[in-house]
């Protein structure tokens, strides 16, 4: 009866692709707020909604998003056990799924085929949408692997993501008519990955970008060098421009951000042309003229819109 061993049993379960399960758990956490009060719950609720969204089940995750402001609303007691950290990721992943749900489309009858998007947050924006291929229509279902990195998958030490990867989801990949991967967005945030990496070791970022691209595009292509012809890796999005209200090292900032995001681009972009993989260049589409994000293609700062398909 405990919200946090319950959240935690969700994230295991989904880590591990068993989407029903976690589904199950997040929504026992969620459901014991008001006995417990403890922001576990308040994950809990928010992480069953991409579960909802990836098992097809749009009108329950729309009703979730609705639900939980208003359940929050009736917590008169503070709550407990929430870190500053947790509530900021969770305020912002609330934020990305209530911009995007009203934006992914009713599942399509004219699309006989599908493709599947895998990755982290990213993977659910195009979800329902269809994308038109050597004259093949397919609907794009999405995959969420919850945390991961491109450092991850390219690291030579085995991981849950790994494992998740190779045991769960390569065995599900057959049927489908291409299969898009985007990860790597995580890896250049300013406070992780990479920056955080460079920062900590004083390494060079092109270096470190080369070798996180290397390693993840080889892990992939030699993981799935049998659907090599269906595989569509997407780039990152180019960064938004920190004003100098919002940081006091704002200039710094963004110069290492833009640096990294268009370094790690550049080396992805190398990787999949050198091993014959498709690569859809994310950042030319959203950069302006210096580099940073023009706004005309995301749902929030990190996140592209469904129509970027």
């Amino acid at each position: 009866d405990n919200p946090t061993a319950h959240m935690n049993l969700g994230l295991i379960c989904e880590i591990n692709n068993k989407k029903e399960q976690a589904l199950k758990h997040y929504l026992l956490s969620a459901e014991l707020i008001y006995s417990h009060n403890k922001g576990s719950s308040i994950t809990g609720m928010i992480s069953s909604v991409p579960i909802l969204i990836q098992l097809g089940k749009m009108k329950e995750a729309k009703a979730k998003i609705i639900q939980i402001p208003q359940t929050l609303s009736k917590i008169t007691r503070n709550i407990v056990n929430y870190s500053v950290k947790n509530k900021k990721n969770d305020q912002a992943y609330f934020g990305y799924l209530k911009a995007l749900l009203p934006e992914i489309p009713h599942s399509s009858s004219t699309a006989l085929v599908e493709s599947i998007h895998i990755g982290e947050s990213h993977c659910l924006a195009f979800t329902n949408q269809i994308i038109t291929m050597n004259g093949v229509n397919s609907q794009v279902k999405p995959s969420l692997v919850k945390g991961a990195k491109a450092w991850h998958l390219g690291n030579t030490q085995n991981n849950n993501f790994k494992t998740c990867f190779q045991n769960a989801i390569k065995p599900e990949l057959n049927h489908y008519e291409f299969i898009l991967l985007s990860f790597g967005e995580i890896d250049c945030r300013q406070d992780e990955g990479i920056l955080k990496y460079c920062s900590k070791h004083n390494s060079s970022i092109e270096a470190a970008c080369q070798s996180t691209a290397r390693g993840y595009v080889r892990w992939i292509e030699s993981e799935l060098s049998s659907y090599r012809k269906k595989l569509i890796l997407l780039g990152i999005p180019a960064p938004q421009k920190l004003k100098t209200a919002d940081a006091p090292n704002s200039d710094k900032m963004n110069s290492r951000r833009l640096s990294v995001i268009h370094s790690f681009n550049k080396a992805l972009s190398e990787e999949c042309s050198g091993i014959g993989i498709m690569f859809a260049d994310v950042l030319e589409l959203t950069s302006d003229r210096d580099g940073f994000n023009n706004g005309n293609w995301m749902i929030d700062n990190f996140h592209l819109k469904p129509k970027a398909i």
